[in-house]
């Protein structure tokens, strides 16, 4: 059986790898144009560095109480909201004029970087026992193919027909894939009658501060690769924009 077959076969399998490739080319488009089109808008590096810092806090802030959210709430609510918040983010870098929007857009690319672990618990959820490595597979090799069309046509579009052009195929994409979030994706953790109060949302933060002994080198090991990506490769596209043209 073919790949393509075994895909077709499981329909939530296969609108999650729908979804996946949507998200490909929504994110990569973003990713590749975003800093140079800031530096366009007259933001110099020291600000994209900014606000590259501020979608990471967004996403720090909230992202271990949506995760305990989803555990009682259900996880495709939160898979819609995070597709609600990259399409308005869209928007906002489709009629950006200054830092202001960008900073808006940013901080919403940033909440919606806090759901993608709730992406990760439906993938894990929908598959079976032993077909979970696989699943996760395919999905990584949608995402990363349909990632670089994405990655191209927005060099072609951003060259050919300016950057806006880019953010209306960025909203595009931001349409379709909600509306496969919305319609096709089933629910695959059913709300819990528990309380999801302010205690639990802080303890919940808290306890992102204490991991347990065991996942200590774990810690260590991740803060000083984000740390290292963080000061190069976050911003060589507006580097080289800035350098060459």
């Amino acid at each position: 059986m073919s790949i393509l077959q075994r895909i077709r076969r499981d329909q939530q399998i296969f609108y999650l790898a729908l979804s996946t490739s949507l998200r490909g080319v929504r994110d990569n488009i973003r990713q590749v144009v975003w800093q140079p089109f800031a530096l366009s808008l007259g933001v110099p590096i020291k600000d994209i560095g900014a606000l590259e810092s501020l979608m990471d806090l967004a996403k720090i802030i909230i992202q271990p109480i949506l995760g305990a959210a989803s555990d009682v709430y259900g996880r495709k609510k939160f898979l819609i909201i995070r597709d609600l918040l990259v399409l308005l983010a869209g928007v906002f870098f489709l009629f950006a004029q200054s830092w202001l929007y960008l900073a808006i857009g940013m901080i919403l690319v940033g909440f919606s970087f806090a759901l993608i672990p709730i992406w990760h618990s439906i993938v894990a959820e929908s598959a079976k026992e032993n077909q979970m490595g696989w699943v996760f597979s395919i999905l990584g090799s949608a995402y990363m193919f349909f990632g670089l069309i994405g990655t191209l046509a927005a060099g072609w579009l951003a060259d050919n027909l300016g950057y806006r052009s880019v953010y209306m195929v960025f909203v595009a994409f931001s349409v379709l894939a909600l509306l496969v979030s919305t319609f096709k994706i089933e629910e695959t953790h059913r709300p819990e009658k528990k309380d999801f109060g302010v205690t639990k949302a802080f303890t919940s933060l808290l306890d992102t501060f204490r991991p347990p002994k065991y996942m200590w080198g774990y810690y260590i090991a991740m803060s000083v690769d984000l740390f290292a990506f963080s000061t190069g490769w976050r911003l060589i596209n507006g580097m080289l924009s800035e350098a060459y043209g």
